[in-house]
């Protein structure tokens, strides 16, 4: 919420981070002021009127808002992303342009990497060693007009954020965010209460648009908002950016792709370790007009705490060699089935179960129906921290630390068994499997008994199924996944992709 101060205080306005709008206004404005060596105070107390009664607050002079400083501070934050301060640096160089540079600069200005406000001000022109000078001037005196313009229309910066007809302009009818504004002349009717459009409770002011600064990532941005007081969210902010900076330039330098889902696991283990606690993501993605909220619990972040735990496993860059991995790397590869032409994004889809406190029984059923999948050292690795997981997500694991020996000593007794052949032993896999998946849990109970007397091993695991199914569904992908064959150390050609 933001309040205007009494006249003759040292800041005329106080922001109270009251919901995230406000929080991560407070950061990216922050950065603004700080940029200008403008004068501020972060940890300021003041009154509270919904509260009623005094509140930390972050205060600063609105005066200190100009359009001209913001544009300056656009071009100094998102420089790398704007065109126009792409081609001055390049172009300011002293080395001669080489003929890849001049190719990228004129692509950059008129072509297929340029923009509309760069074409309409260049229009057809091209760089040359002799105009160089030319463009570089003409660049500069125009460069505010192109980097606001270009900050403003740029779909993975103003534009993914708010309207882009309302940067920079005082507090309109409804608030400016994506998903949030509403143009009130034509609509406002048909979406108050009683179609009375002065019901319409909206909150606008240009304080949002320093929203963007306090957004990380690549295709979809996170803004962690955990704001149990100011300083901490203003040092989280901090922290995370530079984790973001460390986490790209890495990517760069091994030339591998930073995922968004990489990103954002990133993010939370530095929370856990440094911040831990219920926090609030606030996400945006660059394909949804709109904002999204995951509020992630102590319980869950427990979990993602336990998938940092390392574990040795296969190296299948040197064969017969071991190595050590934590439970989140082990998911690190992309895998298709041979049936689809989808692949599958297992540390996406882990993640979004643990942070939405969902069950993961697709994925383990996915892997388990494949044969030659479970015959793979790296899958069954894979599918056994899949269970793990669910079995913290559905029953907070301490029953499965008790009889997973019982189990693993069942299957393997059962696949050792002289009265078992293998193709017998595939086909009760196969059948208990398909019960899972149908969710006929009578029928799975029927197939454990009979696989009991046909291969004359006790099952002691087998009553917890009997007395509680559903909440004990991972004993039986335990005991399903331990039936499958024996593991192969080489990576199957149709089944898994780095």
């Amino acid at each position: 919420m933001l309040i205007h101060n009494p006249e003759g205080s040292q800041f005329d306005t106080s922001i109270f981070a009251s919901d995230w709008r406000y929080s991560a206004a407070i950061i990216g404005l922050r950065e603004y002021l700080r940029s200008y060596d403008a004068e501020f105070k972060e940890d300021a107390r003041a009154y509270n009127p919904v509260i009623d009664c005094e509140d930390e607050c972050f205060q600063f002079n609105m005066t200190d808002i100009t359009e001209e400083q913001y544009i300056q501070f656009v071009g100094k934050f998102f420089g790398p992303l704007l065109q126009p301060c792409q081609l001055e640096r390049k172009l300011r160089e002293a080395a001669p342009l080489s003929e890849d540079d001049l190719k990228e600069c004129n692509d950059l200005l008129t072509g297929q990497g340029s923009n509309t406000i760069l074409k309409k001000i260049f229009n057809k022109e091209k760089i040359s060693e002799e105009n160089r000078a030319e463009i570089l001037d003409t660049l500069r005196a125009h460069k505010q007009e192109l980097v606001l313009e270009t900050y403003r229309n740029k779909k993975n910066l103003y534009a993914n954020y708010a309207n882009t007809n309302m940067l920079l302009k005082e507090a309109g009818e409804a608030c400016r965010l994506n998903g949030y504004y509403l143009d009130v002349p034509k609509k406002g009717k048909s979406q108050g209460y009683g179609f009375d459009k002065g019901r319409i409770d909206s909150t606008d002011s240009i304080i949002f648009d320093f929203i963007p600064f306090a957004f990380s990532g690549e295709r979809i941005k996170y803004f962690i908002n955990n704001s149990y007081s100011i300083e901490q969210m203003l040092a989280v902010a901090g922290s995370l950016r530079a984790l973001y900076g460390e986490l790209k330039d890495k990517a760069e330098s091994e030339k591998r792709r930073l995922t968004d889902t990489q990103v954002l696991w990133k993010f939370l283990i530095h929370i856990i370790k440094h911040n831990p606690g219920d926090i609030e993501i606030i996400v945006k993605d660059q394909d949804k007009g709109f904002f999204e909220t995951v509020y992630v619990r102590e319980k869950a972040m427990k979990i993602l705490e336990g998938m940092e735990k390392t574990f040795t496993m296969d190296d299948h860059a040197n064969p017969g060699q071991k190595k050590e991995v934590t439970f989140y790397q082990a998911l690190s590869r992309i895998y298709k089935s041979d049936g689809s032409q989808d692949y599958i994004d297992i540390q996406k889809e882990v993640l979004k179960a643990v942070l939405q406190d969902t069950l993961l029984d697709k994925w383990i059923e996915f892997f388990l129906k494949e044969n030659e999948f479970t015959a793979n050292a790296h899958v069954k690795a894979v599918i056994r921290r899949l269970i793990q997981i669910n079995t913290q997500v559905r029953t907070g694991g301490s029953m499965m630390k008790k009889i997973e020996k019982d189990i693993v000593t069942s299957a393997y007794k059962v696949r050792k068994s002289p009265a078992v052949k293998e193709n017998k032993l595939r086909t009760y896999r196969t059948k208990l499997l398909s019960a899972m998946v149908g969710n006929d849990y009578d029928k799975a109970s029927q197939i454990l008994l009979h696989l009991s007397i046909y291969s004359g091993v006790h099952f002691p695991f087998a009553s917890e199924i009997f007395a509680d199914f559903e909440q004990n569904k991972d004993v039986l992908y335990t005991f399903i996944e331990a039936l499958g064959a024996p593991e192969k150390t080489e990576a199957s050609s149709s089944g898994v992709n780095e």
